[in-house]
C-alpha cells in the first residue's frame, strides 16, 4: 500500500483533502496530517510516506523549503505542491527542486486524484522493478547457494579446523580462497526492526547491486542475523577501492530504493585465520553504531581503538550494558518497578566490578555508564521539562557518589525517576485522548457513534482507544455512549413534548423498542413512565 502525508497549516484544507477522496479505491493510505513543517519532518521519519502533499505557503518554513529538505534527504518521496497563488516563480522553483506535480488552489479533486494515481503507479512500478531484481538475484542454484552461505557463515565465525581444510572445502563450492588478501564487512539496514517483506527487499536490492559491481568469483555475500556479510578475496583489494564502492552502494540505495544503511568494514586480512577476528571486531563496532550514527561507512578497528583506547575492560563493560538494555526498556515501558530496581542493582554491580578490575580507567567507565543512562531516556522517549537529563549531569552524579551503595542508589533513583516520567506522560496522554473521545461523543449524540469513527477522529487505533477508555472511565466505549444517549433522552423527555419514537429517531435508534429497552435498563422505567412521573 502506498502511504501519503498531507501537510497544510489550514486544518480545513488538510482534513478536506483526507475526507474528499476514496483512498481505498486509489489503493493509498493516509498515514498522517501535519499542520507545520516541523511536525511533517517528524512524521516523515516515523511513517516513511511515499507521497507528500505540501502547501507552499506555510508559516515559518515554506513548503518549498520542505521540498528542498525532502529532495536532499528522502529523494525517493514524490512531492505534490499546492498553492493559492498562480505564480510562475513558485512553479519554476518546484520544477527546479524536482517536485512531482504543482496544483493550484482551489484544488480540483479530479485533478488531484489523477496526479496521485500517476505517483502511485510510478512508485509501484519502481517497487516491482526492485522486487524483480531481488527475485532474479535469488535464482541461483538453490542447493549450492545454501551450502555456500553456510560455509561462509562458518568461516566468519571461525568454525573450521585449519586454513587448508577451509580452502579445500571452498574449492568444492567454487569459491576462490587461494589468496592472502581478504577484506570483511557487514551491511546493515538502519532504522531498527523492519517487517519481513521490507527486510527481504533491502537484502535483495543490496545483493543485486553488489553482484553487478563486484566480480562474483572473488567477492562473496552471505546472510548473517545482523545483516549481509561481505568477504572480498581479491588479491588487489585495498581500503581505498572498497571505500569508494561502499559509498556508491549507500548512495544508490538511498536514492533509488529509499533505504538507509551502515557498512562496517574491517582492515585487510592477510590470512584466512584472521577473518573470524575481523568479524568479531565488526560485531563490537556494531554495538557502538548508536554513538556515531548510521548511513555511512565505519571502519571497525579504528572505531574500537578510538572509543576504548585498547582497554578490554571498556569493551566488556559496554557489552554488559547492552545485555541489560532490552530487559530494562521492557521494564520501564511496562511500569514494572521491581524489574527496574533489579536492573539498576545489576548495572551498579557490573560497574563496580569493572572499576575494581581497572581502577586507572574509572573516569572512562563512568562516562560509558553516563552515556548508557542518557541513551535510555532517548530509547524510551522520555521528554519533559525534567528529561532527558544531560549526559554531563548524569556523569557528575556518578562521580559524586562516595561509595558503592551511593552509586547503586544513584543508578536506581535515576531509573526510578525515568519510570515515573514515563508513567506521568502515559497517564496524561491517556486522559487527554479519553477526554477528546468524550467530547466527540457529546458533539455527536444525535448521530450513530462507533468506536472506529471516534478512533479515526483521534488518529489512534480503535483497540487502543477501547483499552484506555475502559481504564480511565471504568466503562466500555459502547456503554458510555449508551449512557450518554440515555441522559440526552431523559433531558428531552423533561424539556420537550417530543414523542418517544421521535426521540428514539433523533438519537439514531431506528428501533424504538430497543431504545425503550436501553432506557429502562438505565433508569428502571420506560420513557413513557418516566415522563408521567
Amino acid at each position: 500500500m502506498v502511504k501519503l502525508l498531507i501537510v497544510d497549516d489550514e486544518i480545513q484544507i488538510r482534513t478536506g483533502i483526507r475526507d474528499s477522496i476514496n483512498w481505498k479505491e486509489l489503493e493509498i493510505q493516509v498515514c498522517g496530517l501535519a499542520g507545520c513543517v516541523s511536525d511533517a519532518l517528524d512524521m516523515i521519519e516515523l511513517q516513511a510516506p511515499d507521497i507528500i502533499i505540501i502547501d507552499i505557503c506555510m508559516p515559518q518554513i515554506s513548503g518549498l523549503e520542505l521540498l528542498e529538505i525532502t529532495h536532499d534527504q528522502y529523494p525517493n518521496i514524490r512531492v505534490i505542491l499546492i498553492s493559492g497563488y498562480r505564480e510562475f516563480e513558485n512553479a519554476r522553483a518546484a520544477v527546479n527542486l524536482n517536485a512531482f506535480a504543482f496544483i493550484a488552489k482551489p484544488i480540483d479533486i479530479e485533478e488531484l486524484c489523477a496526479v496521485l494515481c500517476r505517483a502511485r503507479d510510478e512508485i509501484q512500478s519502481h517497487r516491482d522493478m526492485l522486487q524483480k531484481e531481488a527475485t532474479i538475484a535469488a535464482k541461483m542454484k538453490e542447493n549450492l547457494s545454501l551450502l555456500r552461505d553456510t560455509f561462509l557463515v562458518n568461516v566468519a565465525s571461525g568454525k573450521f579446523a585449519s586454513a587448508d581444510e577451509a580452502k579445500a572445502r571452498a574449492a568444492t563450492l567454487d569459491l576462490r580462497f587461494d589468496t592472502d588478501c581478504f577484506m570483511a564487512a557487514l551491511i546493515v539496514q538502519d532504522g531498527g526492526q523492519q517487517e519481513e517483506k521490507r527486510e527481504n527487499l533491502f537484502r535483495g536490492a543490496a545483493l543485486s547491486w553488489l553482484e553487478q559491481v563486484f566480480p562474483r568469483e572473488t567477492v562473496y555475500c552471505f546472510n548473517l542475523a545482523e545483516g549481509i556479510g561481505f568477504l572480498s578475496c581479491t588479491p588487489q583489494a585495498n581500503r581505498e577501492t572498497m571505500d569508494r564502492q561502499f559509498h556508491r552502494l549507500i548512495s544508490w540505495l538511498n536514492k533509488e530504493a529509499g533505504f538507509h544503511l551502515t557498512i562496517i568494514a574491517a582492515e585487510v586480512c592477510h590470512s584466512l585465520e584472521e577473518i573470524p577476528l575481523a568479524f568479531r571486531t565488526i560485531g563490537q563496532a556494531l554495538d557502538y553504531k548508536m554513538m556515531i550514527g548510521g548511513n555511512q561507512v565505519i571502519y571497525a578497528e579504528q572505531l574500537v581503538k578510538e572509543i576504548h583506547k585498547g582497554e578490554p575492560a571498556h569493551i566488556d563493560f559496554y557489552s554488559d550494558l547492552l545485555g541489560f538494555k532490552k530487559n530494562l526498556i521492557l521494564a520501564l515501558k511496562d511500569g514494572d518497578s521491581s524489574r527496574v530496581q533489579t536492573c539498576g542493582e545489576e548495572i551498579g554491580t557490573a560497574f563496580i566490578h569493572t572499576v575494581e578490575m581497572s581502577m586507572a580507567q574509572k573516569q572512562n567507565i563512568q562516562f560509558l555508564l553516563a552515556f548508557f543512562l542518557y541513551q535510555m531516556q532517548i530509547e524510551v522517549g522520555a521528554y519533559s521539562e525534567h528529561a532527558p537529563v544531560g549526559a554531563d549531569e548524569i556523569y557528575r552524579g556518578l562521580c559524586e557518589s562516595g561509595s558503592q551503595t551511593e552509586l547503586k542508589r544513584f543508578v536506581s533513583d535515576f531509573l526510578g525517576g525515568l519510570q515515573q516520567e514515563l508513567h506521568k506522560r502515559d497517564l496524561s496522554q491517556r486522559n487527554f485522548l479519553v477526554e477528546r473521545a468524550m467530547e466527540y461523543i457529546m458533539q455527536n449524540l444525535h448521530k450513530p457513534i462507533s468506536l472506529v469513527d471516534a478512533a479515526d477522529c483521534l488518529h489512534i487505533h480503535p483497540s487502543y482507544l477501547s483499552k484506555i477508555f475502559k481504564g480511565v472511565t471504568e466503562k466500555s466505549f459502547t456503554e458510555y455512549v449508551s449512557n450518554a444517549k440515555m441522559k440526552e433522552a431523559k433531558r428531552l423527555l423533561q424539556t420537550t413534548t417530543m414523542r418517544v419514537y421521535e426521540i428514539s429517531e433523533l438519537l439514531s435508534y431506528h428501533d424504538p423498542g430497543y431504545f425503550i429497552k436501553l432506557f429502562k435498563k438505565v433508569y428502571g422505567v420506560s420513557p413513557g413512565e418516566f415522563r408521567q412521573l
